[in-house]
């Protein structure tokens, strides 16, 4: 049994996972939010535009490299470490083979084919050297993914914290430099050099969290373990391989229109006001998804019921009281990121309004993740990238970064409605089968 969680209930749990989750999320927060203002001040508007595509582009590669592997790692974890260890020995095993392999394939493709994508779907022939840079970025961020997410199984929260904490400082200073020093170059490999150093320190913590819990990861029989790909790592892979073409495909064709690195610019300076209205109850779904699927496994569902609505209860209202806020603050935010970014103020109110639902839509995610419904999390991320295509070939030629905050927030409000759907269609599924229960033990 894991010694951080064996004696614990679910609300110290809980406490002292937010807690941990808090400090690092307002490090990495402040962190992200202190990188974009800077990068944004030292290249421009036009390319800090050429700079968010290609970490977009970055980001949505290693997003279908990962293939759905960080989530599986969590999942098996949470539910395995205390009953069965030597198949979850098994588990981690494939996911970190999978990895490496996913890894390794996706970010030579970017390095190989970078001159075509950056002159042919982006329109922007002259980023081809700093897209190659990115193939780097792309492998690292890939592997660990992976060990995120057997990090937040274990529920190894302060780990971390200490980790984000130190990365958060790290990256801040080595992207200044390199930004300051090397321009567009500098700021793209600064990248690289942050995702090594993360990779690093969270794969020396992976290893003693294993060996502090006695698993051992075994590869030669991993293929045992295989129906763990086709029940919950495949469907999750297609789901973040039709999140991250989706969106990469949006900002593609965003950039693409005339001035097109000017809007993407805006609409990302924009965007960070998505980052601090997820903050709080981003940090309380990290530490209650783990726990959530720990309860599923040992079949407590009261302790699970509470939890789960718990976390909708603290998204609501975190969500909301941050985003009236911003309402207010918009205008003197975006000032810092410097000229040209004025007109983003009303970019920043649609993606106020989008957040707020992203926000409920994460919460009752919990629901499918926990009861391994991703075959269903599938379906709402076709319809999903299917509205926020729709809606952004409708309107960005049109409105440019506004067409696109319109887009996400369509698309969020047609995830948020299936969420709510498919979670009261699981309480109607689990109440028969708690009723049919009940009848067999009476009568016998």
């Amino acid at each position: 049994m894991n010694a951080r969680t064996g004696g614990d209930g679910v609300r110290t749990r809980l406490i002292r996972g937010v807690k941990w989750t808090m400090l690092q999320s307002l490090f990495v927060a402040a962190s992200h939010f202190a990188i974009a203002v800077v990068v944004a001040r030292l290249l421009g508007v036009d390319n800090f535009g050429a700079f968010s595509i290609i970490r977009v582009t970055g980001f949505s590669t290693a997003t279908m490299a990962g293939a759905g592997l960080g989530s599986t790692a969590t999942k098996y974890i949470a539910e395995l470490r205390s009953q069965d260890p030597q198949r979850l020995g098994q588990v981690v095993g494939l996911c970190s083979a999978v990895a490496a392999a996913a890894s390794l394939g996706f970010a030579g493709i970017v390095f190989w084919f970078a001159p075509e994508i950056s002159a042919n779907f982006l329109n922007a022939a002259h980023i081809a050297t700093e897209l190659r840079i990115a193939a780097a970025f792309i492998l690292f961020v890939t592997l660990n993914g992976y060990q995120i997410g057997a990090m937040v199984g274990f529920e190894a929260f302060s780990i971390l914290a200490k980790i984000n904490v130190v990365q958060a400082l790290f990256s801040l200073a080595i992207t200044y430099l390199f930004t300051l020093t090397w321009g567009l170059t500098g700021a793209v490999s600064s990248l690289v050099i942050s995702a090594f150093t993360n990779w690093l320190l969270h794969q020396l913590a992976i290893r003693r969290e294993l060996k502090k819990n006695g698993i051992a990861i075994q590869y030669s029989r991993i293929w045992q373990e295989k129906h763990v790909l086709t029940d919950f790592t495949f469907p999750a892979a297609l789901s973040s391989i039709i999140g991250a073409i989706t969106v990469w495909s949006c900002n593609a064709f965003l950039v693409r229109q005339a001035g097109g690195l000017v809007q993407l610019g805006i609409f990302s300076a924009a965007n960070n006001f998505r980052s601090l209205i997820l903050f709080v109850p981003g940090l309380v779904t990290q530490v209650v998804s783990p726990i959530l699927c720990n309860l599923m496994g040992k079949n407590n569902q009261s302790g699970y019921s509470r939890l789960f609505w718990t976390n909708i209860a603290i998204s609501a209202v975190a969500a909301t009281t941050v985003a009236f806020g911003l309402v207010f603050a918009a205008p003197h935010i975006l000032k810092l990121f410097g000229r040209g970014f004025g007109s983003g103020d009303s970019v920043a109110m649609v993606i106020v309004t989008m957040a707020v639902i992203e926000v409920m839509a994460n919460a009752f995610y919990n629901s499918l993740f926990a009861h391994g419904k991703l075959w269903w999390q599938f379906r709402v991320v076709v319809c999903w990238s299917l509205a926020l295509g729709a809606v952004t070939i409708l309107t960005v030629e049109q409105y440019g970064a506004m067409g696109l905050a319109y887009a996400y927030l369509m698309a969020h409000l047609v995830s948020l409605t299936m969420y709510v759907a498919i979670t009261y269609r699981i309480r109607q599924n689990q109440k028969k089968e708690c009723d049919w229960d009940g009848s067999v033990q009476i009568s016998e």
